[in-house]
């Protein structure tokens, strides 16, 4: 064998061996995770109550008179684990053209409702003098909670 043969060979042992101690010189640690997920939810309920102890989900205004004013308190319970922005809206009028005579609001367009909390909520209805061929009339109240 020539020298460069047994000095290419003695470098490839070494690189070999080298190699070998590098691998023995690893170490590793392993590290478990863990943690707790807390699943949100929104939630808004609506009560006659105070209390919260009677659920509703109708406003019934009664007879009402042509040119009349008339306001209904109601409660709403944030019953998630997030705060809310309230809104409102009323569609679906049933006839279509009782939204001409007719208007409905509320007193908490914008209110924040937090986790929890208890919120009165003050609905007006306002009926023109100048309604006409409309004797009965429903539409959706629509309340949006959005956290």
């Amino acid at each position: 064998m020539n020298s460069n043969t047994v000095v290419l060979g003695l470098i490839m042992i070494s690189c070999l061996v080298a190699g070998t101690a590098i691998g023995l010189l690893i170490s590793e640690q392993v590290l478990t995770s863990s943690g707790n997920i807390v699943i949100l939810n929104l939630s808004i309920k609506t009560y006659s109550d105070s209390a919260c102890t009677n659920q509703i989900n109708t406003l019934s205004w009664g007879t009402l008179n042509q040119g009349s004013h008339k306001e209904i308190t109601i409660y709403l319970k944030n019953s998630g684990n997030v705060p809310a922005t309230l809104d409102c809206s009323f569609t679906g009028w049933n006839p279509s053209i009782a939204s001409n005579y007719i208007t409905i609001s509320w007193n908490r367009n914008g209110s924040t409702i937090g986790p929890g909390e208890i919120l009165s909520a003050k609905f007006s209805l306002d009926v023109s003098d100048n309604i006409v061929n409309v004797s009965t009339f429903s539409c959706t109240t629509t309340i949006t909670g959005t956290g």
